[in-house]
């Protein structure tokens, strides 16, 4: 079984179809948002919609232990400042022209989701024999680690941590979520469901004024141990306009401390899903064609980290407004879609039962 896991991700090595490109722009210094590899695997809408984020989808410009997909670039590009374009209004459209929809959202983006492509695999990816988890009779423990999205915001009740808890039963894969907030459904497909995370609304990755990752990683890395962090943060960063120019530098920072914490957990680093607001997503897009070079620096040296592709599966629905509860935050059709991602970026490192 580890043998067919370490041929997909030999597989997923050979999946990397170019380099992450930041162009410059404008008199202000300021840097356009970067041209996304086309994914071999991909379907023409997908690689359509990588494009169109690749420059700008709009005419306003570019733009917890761990888990799965390393970035593309060669070399670590966003450790230095880059210009952020756009309001920090958080109204306005969706990227199609029609409005958010609620947590009803309707049977079309129900269907949708539940098709909806994960996200993308690409890079460097940790060693073939690199297991973070136990044997399949011990729980693989998972940290959800971001803001309001980890924590749910917008569903029903536990967020992305419930499909992706669906994923793992029916693959026969054994995992809880720890963490030291905690909540979500008390049973899922008839088994006890795991309701830990450290999701915390309103957090950045450093600096803000509710409170920052950075702030408490160390602390709840020390009391739930993880074997694999999935980390999605930068909305609120994004959405506020909190210090936009150093988030790439400051989200490379949080990336070492978590590293550092638990160095032998795998990292899963996710680009931030698409809000509502068009002139908000050309900020969004910049700051995740930041995040791959991030990611390829670490894992080069050496470190279990890997990048999942959170905005295309959002961006590429053409029911996109299905998917939003409010401006910022999945309803449960959109959770959906997060959990089947993640499940995609952890499966080849989840030991099944024998």
């Amino acid at each position: 079984m580890r043998l067919a896991a370490t041929q997909q991700r030999r597989v997923r090595i050979g999946l990397l179809a170019g380099t992450l490109g930041i162009m410059g722009c404008g008199a202000d210094g300021g840097r356009a948002s970067a041209g996304l590899p086309l994914q071999p695997d991909a379907s023409a809408a997908q690689n359509g919609a990588r494009q169109a984020a690749a420059q700008g989808g709009s005419a306003a410009g570019g733009a917890a232990a761990s888990g799965s997909v390393a970035g593309a670039s060669t070399s670590e590009v966003s450790d230095t400042p880059l210009g952020f374009a756009g309001s920090s209004s958080s109204n306005g459209s969706l990227p199609n022209g029609s409005s958010a929809g609620g947590n009803g959202a309707g049977a079309d983006a129900g269907a949708d989701a539940a098709s909806a492509p994960g996200g993308s695999d690409m890079g460097v990816q940790p060693a073939p024999d690199f297991a973070p988890c136990p044997s399949p009779t011990t729980a693989c423990a998972i940290l959800p680690l971001g803001d309001s999205i980890t924590d749910g915001v917008g569903s029903s009740g536990g967020g992305y941590r419930v499909e992706l808890f669906r994923q793992a039963l029916a693959n026969q894969q054994n995992i809880t979520f720890v963490g030291t907030a905690a909540n979500g459904p008390n049973v899922v497909n008839g088994r006890a469901f795991p309701r830990n995370h450290e999701g915390h609304s309103g957090f950045t990755i450093s600096g803000g004024v509710l409170g920052s990752l950075a702030g408490l990683v160390d602390a709840a890395i020390g009391a739930t141990r993880p074997n694999i962090v999935l980390l999605l943060i930068g909305t609120n960063d994004v959405d506020k306009n909190v210090d936009l120019a150093r988030a790439p530098a400051r989200l490379g920072v949080l990336l070492d401390q978590i590293t550092g914490d638990a160095p032998d957990a795998l990292l899963v680093v996710a680009q931030i899903i698409p809000t509502t607001n068009a002139q908000t997503n050309t900020r969004v897009q910049a700051y995740n064609a930041a995040i791959p070079g991030l990611v390829q620096s670490r894992a080069e040296a050496g470190k279990h980290v890997v990048l999942v592709d959170m905005f295309t599966p959002f961006i590429s629905n053409p029911n996109f407004a299905g998917l939003m509860a409010d401006i910022l935050h999945p309803n449960d059709a959109g959770y959906v879609v997060l959990g089947r991602a993640w499940h995609d970026a952890i499966d080849s490192f989840l030991p099944r039962a024998p």
